[in-house]
């Protein structure tokens, strides 16, 4: 079952002049339930997890999450700056802007960036090699890869910190938000009961508490 506010996940297909045909989702607001999330991580290689790990754990858009080198960490701090981040938003105004990270997923952050030994970059991967990688694990894992993109990663976390009772204005900081993109389509999730509510809160760790 998916979860997000009572959207119509099915798709529709348009055709180029061209004469391509692309699969156009109906609504982008899907979230990923804990349940699916995990199940989704275990069906990566231990390998390719730590790019996922990054997007759930940050909520970061995806070529933030690609830009991050190792001195843009703060393990004494447990902070991230982002530096390739969208401009056009009131909360970014074309600045770095400088997240928290959890306890936890900075252990596992350090771990990683210690094994990189001399690679500054931290994710030497592709965007498109992200989506597709994203995509056959969505279907390895049994889910409709046509209700997902990298970006609802970044959906699921701002819905779960929402959730878990942060304030909107912490959110609309750490995530780079308008306002009214963030009201609209981020903010405004169904609430769940409190299994949800202990699962969520062990794959984000201590983030904001």
């Amino acid at each position: 079952m998916g979860y997000s506010t009572k959207e119509n996940f099915s798709v529709r297909k348009i055709t180029k002049k061209d004469g391509k045909q692309y699969t156009i989702r109906n609504s982008r607001n899907r979230i990923f339930h804990p349940n699916e999330w995990n199940k989704f991580m275990s069906c990566l290689k231990e390998s390719k997890k730590e790019i996922f790990y990054c997007l759930i754990n940050t909520g970061a858009r995806i070529n933030e999450v690609l830009g991050i080198k190792k001195e843009d960490i703060d393990f004494d701090n447990k902070t991230i700056t982002l530096r390739q981040i969208k401009k056009r938003t009131r909360y970014s105004n074309g600045m770095v802007r400088v997240i928290p990270i959890s306890t936890q997923y900075c252990i596992r952050l350090k771990k990683y960036c210690n094994d990189l030994k001399n690679e500054n970059k931290i994710f030497k991967v592709t965007k498109q090699g992200v989506h597709q990688l994203f995509k056959r694990n969505l279907k390895k894992a049994g889910l409709n890869e046509l209700e997902f993109s990298t970006h609802n990663i970044r959906k699921t976390t701002e819905c779960w910190l929402n959730f878990l009772g942060n304030n909107h204005l912490l959110l609309l900081l750490h995530f780079g938000h308008n306002q009214s993109t963030a009201l609209q389509h981020y903010l405004n999730i169904n609430t769940f009961d409190s299994n949800y509510k202990y699962k969520a809160r062990i794959i984000l760790g201590d983030l904001y508490i």
